[in-house]
């Protein structure tokens, strides 16, 4: 669970204005799930009373389904483990609850679990999705210092709500494989509304995310190593982690909306209608080695410093049919920030859409 010193704006959920920018599905790798319905010759079917002192599910791992009809406290303990396809939390939308600062999870997903209808609070890290291709979905998790930790494999995370931690990130990153997170509000993080860490090799797809009111930033993607180049530069350009941003909201964070470090090798696009708006820092900052693509509307307001900031060699490009508005952010110094390029800056921008400040 290691912590790198970032920056990260979240964003909101969405729909498109009309704008074109729709991403093709080639080259986005999705978290896939399986049918709903499960097989009929499923076993280990669990309908668990967790009302203490009559039910038991502190520490346990569960294969099968489980419907909670009542709370689990889990003190001084881990929460619920979950493990393979078959393993379907239904919480009915009862707590598991945590009373300690230890280190201790509420909920862990592995090889394909899934977790619906829960309530989360007061643990270190209130759900872990391991291996697999994991779902959590109309969930909310609360009062612990990570929401959401998701490593390795497809995970997905629908739905859900995390409305501040405790001292740390909302959701966090790492490894490698496909990640999906859509219709889901992060706010009031204790540092990054999202952080990747260094050692992601994969993707994400932002999709109608909302990410506001962070310490820090609203979504980094940080080199938390003390030198040298992260791991997600140890491969060639067409390999690098690629994170897609769709129709959502990352605005008024502590620092940046988004801050890509210099250290690490990606490429972000922006799809559909995109808002980075009064971060207490810059909206964009991206300093990677990689793109920085803008399709479809995205819209750099009031932001403190400066709507975009470029250094080192990123590639930009404005599509041209998109529309950036990049407009009414200042700079404490000259008052003239809404783009700033850094003198060590040596990527390249192409330019097709206009930037435009009308109406705005």
């Amino acid at each position: 669970d290691g912590k790198g010193k970032g920056k990260g704006k979240g964003g909101k959920g969405g729909k498109g204005k009309g704008w074109h920018g729709t991403p093709s599905r080639e080259g986005i790798c999705l978290a896939e799930r399986p049918d709903d319905d499960l097989p009929d010759d499923t076993t280990g079917v669990l309908y668990w009373d967790a009302r203490p002192p009559t039910g038991r599910a502190c520490g346990e791992t569960f294969t099968g389904p489980v419907y909670l009809d009542g709370p689990v406290i889990c003190d001084g303990e881990d929460g619920l483990t979950l493990d393979g396809p078959y393993a379907v939390l239904d919480c009915q939308h009862n707590t598991i609850l945590g009373t300690t600062d230890d280190d201790a999870f509420g909920i862990r997903l592995m090889n394909g679990a899934t977790v619906r209808n829960c309530k989360v609070s007061g643990f270190d890290i209130g759900i872990q999705m391991l291996e697999g291709d994991n779902l959590v979905e109309n969930t909310k998790v609360i009062g612990s210092r990570i929401g959401i930790t998701m490593k390795d494999g497809n995970n997905y995370v629908r739905h859900a709500t995390i409305p501040g931690t405790t001292g740390n990130d909302g959701i966090q990153l790492d490894g490698n494989g496909c990640n999906t997170i859509e219709n889901t509000s992060i706010s009031g993080s204790g540092e990054d509304g999202i952080e990747i860490l260094n050692t992601f090799t994969g993707n994400l797809v932002l999709n109608s995310v909302k990410i506001t009111g962070s310490d820090e930033d609203g979504f980094i993607f940080i080199d938390d190593s003390s030198s040298g180049d992260a791991l997600s530069c140890a491969t060639t350009p067409d390999q690098y982690p690629k994170i897609f941003v769709i129709d959502s909201e990352i605005s008024f964070n502590g620092d940046d909306g988004v801050e890509w470090s210099s250290k690490v090798c990606g490429n972000l696009e922006l799809y559909g209608t995109n808002t980075f708006e009064g971060n207490d820092d810059g909206g964009i900052e991206a300093e990677h080695t990689g793109t920085l693509v803008f399709n479809g509307e995205t819209l750099l307001l009031g932001n403190t410093r400066s709507g975009l900031e470029l250094g080192d060699s990123t590639d930009i490009t404005f599509a041209y049919y998109s529309k950036t508005a990049i407009c009414g952010n200042g700079n404490d110094i000259d008052d003239e920030a809404d783009i700033n390029i850094e003198s060590d800056f040596d990527g390249m921008i192409r330019k097709g859409g206009a930037l435009i400040c009308d109406n705005v």
